[in-house]
């Protein structure tokens, strides 16, 4: 399966980004920024064009687990978080996710070790010497980003002098001599400017090698699962959904004798068919009783995030179609678009009755999990509506009561 690579990874920094904003009042393309430093600063230190397209994808990716620095539902100061006990476990969590990608191998325990402090005074307490050199890069920039950048605390024409200020007393100490000098050779061409003005897509198409990647059957499952596991942390009330519905969704691909291709590709939308949900409040989402008309509304927009997230992923057009349309009905009633039957392929129809039936297997704040038998009657009931697809819900009840 061909996709493009970095717009693969920069979608996810989007959805990230909707995470920090939710648990910290940050403002977005924080993962773009931080990719962008660590990038220019490794340009400086000779690494190779497959190098550096390494080192960001660890840097658009080194908060995927921060759901798990959430101590409840009230936004949290950043600063707080980043000095606080749960920041190893975010990093041994963050380290676990990014293990199952492909270029895994070339950046082993870079995320791990991405909060560490060049005299040891991190959460593991290993000096620059002990830890990968990206891990030192992205640690870097992400502080500066952090610091000077994501809460607007300075003016523009403030901000070098501030920076350079911030490397004199903290080199030798957060930070080792060689990642300092490479980030002031960046100051000194001029990046704090370019952070300042220029759109971030912009700033990382400048340094990402665009490039077209062919994944197989089972690196595009690793993929749903990393991704089904950041996804299903939002809410401890739904932590098995994604991954649920995608073993699911794979499950029936497998009934109907789809092509490897094909049941990767369905794995994969079930695995990211709720990404839009990391832009719903956490508060909205864990609420026990019954949701407000606009908190509702917000619910609801998960599902048109959940495409805009995708669909800008070269190679994603069918997954982001079967995923965008989960909430869609048959009979028009359905969210985003109101679509009918006639607009809605088999695989769209299928997922949505997936969803349904996960959902109604779970655990939630109002009610405890179904059986599959009452969850069925549910299931047929809609389709008996014109709301669900009555074949894929027979053959969903042949293939679930027997797992």
């Amino acid at each position: 399966m061909l996709v493009n690579f970095k717009e693969l990874l920069c979608a996810f920094s989007d959805a990230l980004d909707f995470v920090e904003s939710d648990l910290f009042g940050l403002k977005k393309d924080h993962g773009k920024h931080v990719a962008y430093m660590a990038a220019k600063m490794g340009l400086h230190a000779g690494l190779s064009s497959d190098e550096i397209s390494d080192l960001m994808a660890c840097a658009l990716l080194h908060d995927n687990a921060l759901c798990d620095l959430s101590q409840g539902n009230k936004q949290e100061d950043v600063n707080t978080v980043l000095n606080s006990p749960g920041l190893a476990a975010h990093c041994i969590q963050g380290e676990s996710n990014i293990s199952k990608m492909v270029f895994y191998e070339n950046v082993k325990d870079v995320v791990l070790y991405h909060h560490e402090w060049g005299n040891g005074g991190g959460p593991f307490h290993k000096t620059y010497q002990e830890v990968p050199f990206f891990s030192r890069l992205i640690h870097l920039a992400d502080v500066i980003d952090i610091t000077f950048y994501t809460q607007d605390l300075l003016e523009q024409g403030q901000r070098e002098e501030a920076v350079l200020d911030f490397l004199q007393e903290t080199r030798n100490s957060v930070f080792d001599e060689e990642t300092v000098s490479l980030f002031e050779k960046c100051i000194e061409e001029g990046i704090i400017g370019e952070l300042d003005s220029v759109n971030a897509n912009y700033l990382i198409n400048e340094v990402f090698p665009n490039s077209m990647r062919d994944f197989d059957f089972d690196d595009i499952i690793n993929i749903g699962l990393m991704f089904s596991t950041i996804i299903d942390y939002k809410s401890s009330f739904t932590k098995m959904h994604s991954s649920g519905i995608a073993q699911k969704a794979l499950d029936m691909a497998r009934y109907y004798k789809w092509d490897k291709e094909t049941q990767a590709k369905y794995f994969l939308a079930g695995s990211l068919h709720d990404i839009g949900k990391l832009a719903i409040n956490t508060a909205v989402l864990e609420k026990p009783g019954k949701l407000t008309d606009e908190e509702f509304e917000h619910i609801k927009n998960h599902a048109q995030i959940t495409w805009h997230v995708l669909h800008r992923i070269h190679g994603f057009e069918d997954i982001t179609e079967w995923a965008g349309n989960h909430h869609e009905r048959l009979n028009g009633t359905g969210y985003p678009n109101g679509k009918s039957g006639l607009d809605l392929d088999y695989e769209s129809r299928l997922l949505a009755c997936i969803d349904v039936y996960q959902a109604l297997r779970e655990d939630r704040p109002y009610r405890a999990g179904m059986t599959h038998e009452k969850a069925m009657r549910i299931l047929y009931e809609e389709a008996a509506a014109n709301k669900l697809d009555g074949q894929c819900v027979g053959d969903i009840d042949i293939v679930m009561k027997e797992t």
